[in-house]
């Protein structure tokens, strides 16, 4: 169940990561000829002209740059123009889901996605932040609208770490008609502020309902399970990673409840088998009992239950009734029939069954009526 956040904040934040992650490692982008008469031509001189090394190997911050906040208004200056080129894009899949696990650098998401995550890697965690919190000299992303008299209507400002400072500099389109701005703030107030870039800068208003994040860079032992996390992945190794913040996860918490589905599918020996809507086959535990998981601790790492944040649905014409459990560790894992369902680890895509038999305790579950899958789970305690 890979989850789908609807948000505009998280769109502006995917639309960020693949644009800013291109710019931290390539020259920056064109800027516009000419500086606003509101943003001083000093600040545009102290702002780096190329993105610093450590985020070219690690866009991770880049995508957090937008999530933090979403659309409302900023003003640009007259003589700011975004610059037409569109950089390349990082290939990898977009990941977003809750940590169940990390044991060392590999993190085990709740439907059993995995991936390892390299020293490389930046992490970066956003804290909601308010108005107040902008200062003259901070480098900041900002995603707005261009207005009739050419100022930007901002929705969200983010503020980058001083590590970070130069990350994609300057402005360039988004898709939905937003515009991306990274620059220094130069002057401030009240709610507005205007920005400098080399060659340019332009006059930000912020809308009553702006977001404000403060990015922050973390350690991977800073993450726990039941943290939200969003990742660019490729061959099983992520290539930018980025904590989303409480009120978008618990976004993403909801938009996985429509995905908490089960089907059947036959598998060529085994026969007619539960899998997930994902296709990931689904197993049982012999020591778990009618309503209660025994999988605890480490087992969770290598056995994720199938979360719900909802009621689950089960297949049309399929036997037996979907529920959900609550964990001791708060996590909803949704039960066929009172049974627990978990995903296997080493299941590396949809069809696997490398789970059955596992250690004589782990099985593939089959469609049964509700009773005789009741009895099936209480004969095997």
């Amino acid at each position: 169940m890979k989850m789908r956040i609807p948000s505009i904040a998280f769109s502006a934040l995917l639309g960020a990561s693949l644009i800013v992650s291109a710019c931290s490692s390539s020259s920056p982008a064109a800027s516009p000829t000419t500086a606003p008469t509101s943003a001083p031509t000093a600040a545009a001189t102290t702002a780096p002209t190329t993105a610093p090394t450590a985020a070219a190997t690690s866009p991770t911050a880049a995508a957090v740059a937008t999530s933090a906040a979403s659309p409302t208004s900023a003003t640009p200056p007259a003589a700011a123009a975004t610059t037409s080129a569109q950089p390349a894009q990082n290939s990898g899949t977009r990941i977003t889901g809750t940590i169940q696990s990390i044991a060392g650098d590999r993190i085990t998401l709740t439907d059993g996605t995995s991936f390892t995550v390299p020293s490389t890697v930046r992490i970066i965690n956003t804290v909601v932040g308010k108005v107040s919190d902008l200062q003259v000299g901070q480098y900041v992303a900002v995603t707005a609208k261009r207005q009739p008299d050419n100022t930007l209507l901002a929705s969200i400002v983010n503020v980058f770490p001083p590590e970070m400072k130069g990350v994609g500099i300057g402005q360039r389109p988004m898709s939905g008609g937003d515009l991306m701005t990274n620059a220094t703030i130069d002057s401030i107030n009240g709610d507005s502020f205007t920005v400098t870039f080399p060659g340019g800068g332009a006059k930000v208003k912020l809308t009553p309902d702006a977001k404000i994040g403060l990015l922050k860079l973390v350690p991977l032992s800073d993450l726990s399970a039941g943290t939200t996390v969003s990742a660019l992945v490729a061959d099983g190794v992520a290539r930018t990673l980025s904590v989303l913040p409480a009120s978008t996860a618990s976004q993403s918490s909801a938009a996985a409840t429509s995905g908490a589905s089960v089907m059947v599918t036959t598998d060529p020996k085994l026969g007619p088998i539960l899998t997930a809507s994902n296709g990931r086959t689904l197993y049982k535990f012999a020591k778990d009992q009618p309503n209660v998981s025994n999988c605890t601790g480490n087992c969770l790492g290598i056995w994720p239950p199938l979360t719900a944040s909802g009621t689950p649905t089960l297949a049309e014409g399929v036997p037996g009734k979907l529920d959900v459990l609550v964990r001791p560790d708060g996590i909803h894992q949704v039960t066929y029939n009172g049974i627990p369902l978990y995903y296997y680890s080493k299941d590396t895509k949809p069809g696997d069954t490398n789970g059955q038999g596992v250690g004589g305790n782990w099985s593939v579950v089959a469609p049964s009526a509700a009773a005789s899958a009741n009895a099936t789970a209480k004969s095997s305690n």
